[in-house]
C-alpha cells in the first residue's frame, strides 16, 4: 500500500520489479547499475534508473566515497496525491565509513547534493545513514539505525523523512 492518505484510504498499490548488475573495476572501485518499473494503482508506470560509483580511499578504516545517481519517469504524472513529477533526478555525493570492533559493525553515510524534478529549480539533497550490528549470540544478531533523508514535492518545497528501524536477526 502506498504510505500516503490516499494511498490507505482508497487503497493504492505499486509493485516493483527490477534488477541490479555490480561492475567491479579493480579492489578500490565499483559500478552498480539498477534498472526497475514501478506499476501503481492507475495509470501511471514508473521507470528507475540508478547508479553507484563506490571508491574505497582507505580500505584499513573502512572509509569510501561514493557518487549515486538516481533517475525516474512517470508516465502519468500528478497521479493521486504521491509525488509523481514527469522526471526526477538526484545527484547525491557520499562519504561513508564502516568499522568493526570487538564483534560490532558500526556504519555512518552521509552527503549533501542535488535533486530536480521537472517544471522547478534544483534543490538540495540530504542523507545521513547510522547503523550498528552487535556480534552473533548463538546465531543471533541485533541490528539498529536511523536514515533520514529530504525529498521534493511538486511545488518544490521538501519534507524531512527520518526512519529508525530495530531488528533481530538469525544466521542459518
Amino acid at each position: 500500500v502506498l504510505e500516503t492518505p490516499q494511498g490507505v484510504d482508497d487503497g493504492i498499490y505499486y509493485t516493483f520489479v527490477g534488477g541490479a548488475v555490480d561492475l567491479p573495476i579493480n579492489d578500490r572501485n565499483n559500478l552498480t547499475f539498477v534498472a526497475g518499473v514501478q506499476d501503481f494503482t492507475g495509470e501511471n508506470v514508473r521507470t528507475h534508473l540508478r547508479a553507484t560509483y563506490v571508491h574505497v580511499v582507505k580500505p584499513e578504516w573502512g572509509l569510501s566515497a561514493q557518487m549515486r545517481v538516481r533517475y525516474f519517469h512517470s508516465s502519468h504524472p500528478g497521479e493521486f496525491d504521491y509525488f509523481s513529477p514527469e522526471d526526477y533526478v538526484e545527484i547525491m555525493p557520499i562519504i561513508q565509513m564502516r568499522r568493526y570492533h570487538g564483534g560490532w559493525r558500526y556504519l555512518i553515510a552521509g552527503g549533501i547534493g542535488g535533486q530536480k524534478a521537472t517544471g522547478d529549480d534544483w534543490h538540495q539533497a540530504r542523507y545521513l545513514n547510522a547503523q550498528v550490528i552487535s556480534p552473533p549470540v548463538r546465531e543471533w544478531a541485533v541490528t539498529a539505525g536511523i536514515t533520514y533523508s529530504n525529498t521534493p514535492i511538486a511545488s518544490g518545497y521538501t519534507y524531512d523523512y527520518t526512519q529508525f528501524n530495530v531488528g533481530l536477526t538469525r544466521a542459518f
